[in-house]
């Protein structure tokens, strides 16, 4: 009967350590997906800047080029966007 009794011991035991090893496998699971989402939310704006900025660079060099063949811009502007582009491409 002690035998009987330590071999579902033994079960119950195992059992056990098997749920806590799934649980665990489903928090890891779970934490990896918030990682993931948290990890995109930063991105999202990250890319967003980014685009943002080359568009604004493009933007630059539009009107410097609208300068250089003459528009509507003042000398202070042209000599302003010619400095940026400047910067901006080295």
């Amino acid at each position: 009967m002690k035998v009987v009794s330590n071999v579902l011991n033994l079960i119950k035991e195992k059992a056990e350590r098997k749920r806590e090893s799934l649980k665990f496998n489903l928090d890891m699971e779970q934490l990896k997906e918030k990682n993931k989402a948290a990890i995109a939310k930063l991105e999202k704006p990250k890319n967003n800047i980014l685009k943002n900025q080359r568009i604004d660079e493009k933007m630059m060099l539009y009107k410097f080029d609208a300068c250089r063949y003459g528009s509507i811009f003042h000398d202070d502007t042209m000599q302003e966007l010619a400095f940026m582009k400047r910067v901006l491409c080295g």
